[in-house]
């Protein structure tokens, strides 16, 4: 008899914890948990004791009826290097809309809609101009909301998904959708033994490498 109950048991979590597919659309995204907010970022590489500072980044997240916008500015410690961008999607969906991106050496602006377009402009000697026209037939979120889109999930322990994202690399443009996988949740927060940062999300991830901010408690 206990040998029946260990594995219905078992069964049932594997049933709650499916690995699922996210997409523009699905049921678990929950957009109402997304408000309006900024935040701030001092960046700084710690060495032993020393602290050297690497530059500012701010990001802003502004929600409405129809769109989620998130902004992104970075700038380097000594105002010479930059990167913007602004990334947008539909409130109701997630399903992206718009990349406007701008940095020291290139501009790009990307449409969403049945094929991906857009143009990209180098800022080099070159003074290049090139458009893009990317057919593709599967959904997927947008690479730059994908923190977003994980504040919108529910995130519980044990929970497993896999999410298609499109990452356009102007350099090697290849195959730009990948997915990225959550193996599974195993709990809220994760504290660095080596460093003084805490993480969030701390499930087990594979796919292109997610850059996850860090929090640095000085």
């Amino acid at each position: 008899m206990k040998k029946i109950i260990a594995i219905g048991l078992l069964s049932l979590s594997s049933i709650l914890f499916a690995q699922k597919t996210i997409i523009p659309g699905s049921s678990d995204i929950k957009t109402s948990y997304l408000k309006p907010e900024k935040s701030v970022f001092n960046i700084f590489y710690v060495k032993k004791d020393k602290w050297d500072n690497k530059g500012k980044i701010i990001k802003d997240l502004s929600v409405d009826a129809n769109n989620i916008i998130s902004t992104y500015n970075y700038t380097d410690e000594n105002n010479e290097w930059y990167r913007k961008r602004v990334t947008k999607a539909s409130a109701k969906t997630f399903a992206p809309i718009s990349l406007n991106s701008e940095s020291t050496t290139k501009v790009f602006d990307i449409n969403f809609g049945q094929n991906v377009t857009g143009k990209i402009h180098t800022k080099d000697r070159s003074n290049k101009d090139s458009s893009i026209n990317i057919p593709i037939k599967d959904q997927f979120i947008e690479y730059f909301m994908f923190e977003e889109l994980l504040r919108s999930l529910p995130l519980n322990v044990g929970y497993k998904a896999t999410i298609p994202c499109f990452y356009y690399n102007v350099d090697d443009p290849g195959k730009p959708v990948t997915n990225y996988v959550i193996k599974e949740v195993k709990s809220y927060i994760y504290n660095s033994p080596k460093t003084r940062c805490a993480r969030y999300l701390a499930g087990q991830c594979s796919g292109r490498i997610y850059r996850c901010h860090l929090l640095l408690y000085y």
